[in-house]
């Protein structure tokens, strides 16, 4: 594969790097999370038999449309309390574990629906909105994968939030311990 190389504006550029920068990623990353976000945005309202091109326009508009309003707000929430003027900036893993799980919630749900998981549900401390050192997710998991399914998830989404994760399966709540399961979603909220 040969790889070309998309210009950029100067700010747009610096944005994309900060953004690598503070998620722990590649340039690339950042670019392709942002179309296939701004994919995602644009062929949710349009309908099944819509015609593939009528996202092949957006899709290449992505980086200079979609990436620097993102960029934007979220190199702003990366700064220390003392502010974008003069704050330090702090590392994707020295974040709350509030603020990861906002930043990096679209890749969760598509990482998550990859491996046949659904209907995520924040849990514990989190779930209420309070500070935690670990996250605990309820979420839908494939009925075919069993147990299986707990782990795959676990293992993308301490990847993907830098921090200790345990995946609570509905599905396995709802077979075997059906008050468990609404105790749990009612203790949760989606993510």
């Amino acid at each position: 594969m040969h790889e070309k190389t998309v210009k950029v504006d100067e700010q747009t550029e610096r944005l994309i790097a900060e953004l690598a920068y503070f998620l722990g990623c590649t340039k690339k990353s950042v670019v392709r999370e942002a179309i296939a976000e701004f994919v995602e945005g644009r062929a949710a309202p349009s309908s099944p038999s819509s015609p593939a091109s009528s996202t092949a326009p957006a899709a290449a508009t992505a980086p200079t449309a979609a990436t620097a309003p993102t960029a934007a707000t979220a190199s702003n929430a990366w700064t220390s309390p003392k502010g974008p003027e003069g704050g330090e900036r702090r590392r994707f893993d020295q974040l709350p574990l509030l603020e990861r799980m906002a930043l990096r919630r679209n890749e969760i749900i598509r990482e998550f629906a990859k491996l046949g998981a659904s209907e995520i549900r924040v849990l514990g401390a989190l779930g209420a909105g309070d500070a935690a050192n670990e996250f605990e997710f309820l979420v839908e998991t494939d009925v075919l994968k069993g147990g299986a399914a707990i782990f795959e998830l676990e293992e993308v989404a301490m990847k993907l939030l830098a921090a200790p994760t345990t995946i609570i399966s509905s599905t396995a709540l709802r077979l075997f311990n059906p008050a468990e399961l609404r105790r749990r979603i009612d203790e949760s909220r989606p993510l």
